[in-house]
């Protein structure tokens, strides 16, 4: 699997489209779904998960994941909440009582979610150079036998 590039090697631009566009655009597109149907708001706001992998893996270590998952949270419960008060029909989908604390829920969510992110890939990378060395020991005996 490929490494992301880091978030930091990004131009300015790109940066601020990753920090802040994507889950505005997000949120917004899943508070207009929310007042259209309730199945295609459930799946854009599981779908919002996929971004938030992505900019996890942006970042190196817990704090960094943590953060940028309660920054993408916290933008997303927001316009949301935007796009539905703009939109202005019947929610379909079900919203927390009171409303506002959706930025909240879903600000927390995301932010264990990144940290979830993180220690998954802190238990998978050992793997990963576990089996890329065994491969190599492998092909190294291989070529060592072929030689014989």
């Amino acid at each position: 699997m490929m490494r992301a590039p880091r978030l930091e090697s990004r131009s300015p631009q790109s940066q601020l489209l990753r920090l802040f566009g994507v889950p505005i655009a997000w949120g917004l597109a899943t508070g207009v779904l929310l007042d259209v149907s309730e199945i295609a708001y459930g799946i854009a706001f599981l779908g919002s998960l996929v971004p938030g992998v992505v900019a996890c893996r942006e970042h190196v270590g817990r704090l960094a994941c943590t953060l940028r998952g309660l920054l993408f949270g916290t933008l997303l419960g927001i316009f949301i909440l935007f796009a539905h008060t703009v939109v202005g029909g019947e929610a379909k989908g079900e919203l927390p009582d009171p409303e506002i604390s959706m930025i909240l829920l879903t600000a927390a969510m995301f932010g264990v979610f990144g940290l979830v992110v993180v220690r998954m890939r802190e238990f998978i990378e050992p793997l990963r150079s576990w089996r890329a060395s065994r491969a190599e020991k492998h092909a190294e005996e291989g070529a060592v036998e072929q030689s014989d």
